[in-house]
């Protein structure tokens, strides 16, 4: 099927978003199936967050006040991670501080109307959140309709995967999962942790992917309503394609089967295909 481009008019948020210091993050904020786009400043100056609402053929650019929200997000130490954290089918944004200081998780939860502004109390996943080498990724890790987020490790001394995992009456309760292959695989700065559903459950696993020499596997920690089952799987190729500075990659279901699948993209010249891994029964 060949691709329709088109170039999207969306001036006030393009000019917003021209700005070192401002983040672009991707989700369904209106709950429409139509991923949108929003923005946020870790700057001091706004308290808004931009959101520039897709359908079909166009871009609707909201403002929408979130000035709480948007005076923690102004700094460099904070993450911005966008999931489903109350269920209601509209993605949300939340923040994790990778320093010292904070004992929540503030949340933006997006509505018909703006975003409901919420700091979660978090206090052991917010501490252990407090370093430069820790990476939170968002996704459903115990299956139940709500997105959780964990942590990666990318320094030694981790044996667990930190996870929030989110109730929609309660907010966040932390577990601290046992992972230790997994977690010890993770201390590198090489690394790139992918979330996806690699084994069809429903629940969102967690893969590794090395982009220095020296492996020839796929590690996963395929998630369970009580923890992590850790995996090494067998992907010489992949992993050696894999092994470059230039080499993005990419989690998804690319044949359908309700597994999520690993693609390989070079940002360089030199390639003239893209790379999949299948994930098959």
């Amino acid at each position: 099927m060949p691709l329709s481009l088109q170039n999207r008019s969306a001036a006030d948020f393009a000019s917003l978003a021209a700005n070192p210091d401002v983040e672009t993050v991707s989700g369904d904020f209106d709950g429409d199936v139509n991923t949108d786009l929003a923005l946020v400043n870790h700057a001091a100056g706004w308290n808004t967050v931009p959101i520039a609402l897709s359908n079909a053929t166009s871009f609707t650019v909201a403002n929408q006040p979130a000035a709480d929200f948007a005076s923690l997000a102004a700094s460099p130490d904070v993450v911005v991670v966008s999931g489903d954290f109350n269920g209601d089918g509209r993605d949300d944004l939340a923040l994790v501080n990778t320093a010292t200081g904070w004992n929540t998780i503030p949340v933006a939860l997006s509505s018909a109307t703006g975003f409901t502004i919420e700091n979660r109390p978090a206090a052991d996943f917010a501490s252990l959140a407090a370093s430069p080498d820790v990476e939170p990724i968002a996704g459903d890790f115990n299956g139940d309709g709500t997105d959780d987020i964990a942590l990666i490790n990318h320094a030694a001394g981790w044996n667990t995967i930190p996870v929030a995992l989110s109730f929609i009456a309660t907010g966040f309760m932390v577990e601290n999962r046992p992972a230790a292959d997994f977690a010890s695989l993770a201390a590198r700065p090489d690394v790139e942790p992918i979330a996806d559903d690699f084994n069809g459950d429903g629940k969102i696993d967690l893969a590794l992917i090395n982009h220095a020499v020296g492996w020839n596997t796929i590690p996963w920690a395929l998630s369970s309503a009580t923890g992590f089952t850790v995996e090494n799987q067998p992907a010489a190729e992949f992993a050696s394609f894999a092994a470059s500075p230039d080499v993005a990659a990419f989690a998804g279901d690319f044949n359908g089967d309700g597994r999520g699948d690993l693609a390989l993209v070079n940002t360089a010249a030199g390639w003239n295909s893209v790379l999949v891994a299948l994930n098959l029964p």
